[in-house]
């Protein structure tokens, strides 16, 4: 199978499991904001943004180390042995280690929900663990079947919890817990991922290496933190939880965007491990540099001019604000998509440190943006310094890049997509309901014409049924043939 088949194929099963995943945090908006007050949805989010934030920071990053790792030694169980046994190990030892400071300061502090986000931290270090080893061993389908189970899982569980037990934000976390948990550990069994954990494979070299790898991505995680979970942070201290609560529905349909673009990052950062040193490999990442960000603004695009129209009914109206900020979080996604792509190529040569430098650069134009703000335009401050900062990252690294690999863009397709996004942005602000439905027919065919050749050849794969390897391997084949 050639690389451009495999990195399909692979997005395509990564989509099937995120999918499953975003659209069940998708769709329960209407039980969330009719059940919670928007002071009750702030805390819940903030809990599940420091649970982003704090989880690499408690395994050290070390779950990017396996994937990583793992990829180079498939054909090798005793170093596959020796990688997960290591990171496992650090990463027991630095939870049971924070787990008792935080229970400690819990006797000092009254820290909301306390037993339950201790519980959903732990969930969500366990979870993201099994799945990175997954991925890293070539167990994309039993990664893709566990991200669905997680989603049909929180859905039971957070009706159990939030309609028949009242249980409340508390019931929301608890059901999003266990959804991520229990199908975890089903998947670590199917692997084999405890039969891997060996005390004969303790080696101290292999921790070095692998946080070698790790620890030079902390401050870029800290980024990360700065890009969202200050957001919530300042605005909750300026503006009280209520206002983070409609920030966070805001980001909900923002992430719908976002979400496709994690789907496609996971799948890539695999296929620019496999290419990196192939010869051809300026040409192949030139294309999918261009697919991508094709395929991503107009996606963004087509969401921004939808949520109008299906945003009463899936949002209870004290909410009603959270329409206004949309189109700028919108653009700082499509940002967000270019730095990705190009961090999978720095994490694929090891370069892990400028990740760092350019993130903590982004990071800071992030918050210092935000505080000079907030205290004038409000909620306004957040999505804008997001805005900012990831198009600078995104310009900064494109022309670092350089340096290492040759990725040259189609400049006529910025001038149409920019032109787009202005269009539609435009009659997104005047917000009439014929207009609405206009807009989201001009972004819908937008869309369809900016990425037919995509499109005809995504179908020929679905349709090609009796030749299903020979249509993945054509696919972006002919996406590099086709002119936009």
């Amino acid at each position: 199978m050639s690389k451009t088949a495999a990195l399909a194929k692979n997005t395509l099963l990564i989509a099937i499991s995120r999918i499953s995943t975003q659209l069940v945090m998708f769709f329960m908006l209407p039980l969330y904001t009719a059940t919670l007050s928007t002071g009750e949805y702030g805390t819940a989010d903030l809990i599940m943004t420091y649970a982003g934030l704090f989880a690499p920071l408690i395994m050290l990053n070390v779950q990017q180390a396996i994937f990583r790792y793992l990829i180079d030694v498939r054909s090798d169980q005793d170093a596959q042995r020796k990688v997960i046994t290591n990171a496992v190990e650090i990463t027991a030892i630095v939870s049971l280690a924070i787990a008792a400071i935080y229970f400690i300061a819990n006797l000092f502090m009254d820290i909301p929900l306390a037993a339950t986000m201790a519980f959903y931290f732990a969930s969500f270090i366990f979870g993201d663990l099994v799945l990175q080893i997954a991925r890293g061993l070539g167990r994309t389908k039993a990664f893709a079947i566990t991200g669905i189970a997680q989603g049909l899982l929180t859905v039971v569980l957070n009706l159990v919890f939030m309609l028949h037990m009242q249980m409340g934000a508390g019931g929301m976390l608890l059901g999003i817990a266990l959804g991520i948990l229990v199908p975890s550990i089903v998947l670590a069994i199917v692997i084999g991922a405890h039969h891997s954990i060996k005390l004969t494979a303790r080696d101290r070299a292999t921790k070095k290496q692998l946080l070698a790898f790790s620890l030079p991505l902390i401050p870029n995680t800290i980024s990360w933190w700065v890009f969202n979970a200050s957001d919530r942070t300042i605005i909750t201290i300026a503006l009280g939880v209520a206002a983070n609560g409609i920030y966070a529905v805001t980001n909900k349909f923002a992430n719908i965007a976002n979400s496709f673009g994690s789907i496609f990052y996971a799948s890539w950062s695999e296929s620019a491990v496999l290419a990196i040193n192939d010869p051809d490999r300026d040409e192949f990442f030139s294309s999918v540099a261009n697919t991508t960000l094709r395929a991503f603004s107009t996606l963004g695009i087509l969401v921004m001019s939808a949520t109008p129209i299906i945003f009463p009914f899936l949002v209870n109206e004290k909410y009603s604000e959270a329409l206004l900020y949309l189109p700028i979080l919108i653009l700082g996604t499509i940002f967000n998509t270019v730095v990705s792509f190009y961090s999978a190529i720095y994490i694929a040569k090891k370069l892990t440190k400028q990740v760092t430098n350019t993130s903590i650069a982004a990071a800071v134009i992030n918050l210092v943006v935000n505080l000079g703000l907030i205290w004038f335009i409000g909620i306004w401050a957040a999505a804008i310094s997001t805005a900012v900062a990831y198009g600078g990252m995104a310009i900064y690294r494109y022309h670092d890049m350089k340096r290492y690999v040759n990725i040259t863009y189609d400049y006529m397709l910025f001038a149409i997509l920019t032109f787009a996004f202005v269009l539609v942005s435009t009659l997104y602000y005047v917000n009439h309901p014929t207009l609405n439905i206009l807009n989201a027919l001009i972004a819908l065919v937008l869309s369809i014409a900016l990425n037919r050749s995509t499109i005809g050849v995504i179908k020929t794969k679905l349709l090609a049924r009796r030749h299903p390897l020979a249509a993945e391997q054509h696919i972006f084949e002919e996406i590099e043939e086709k002119k936009l």
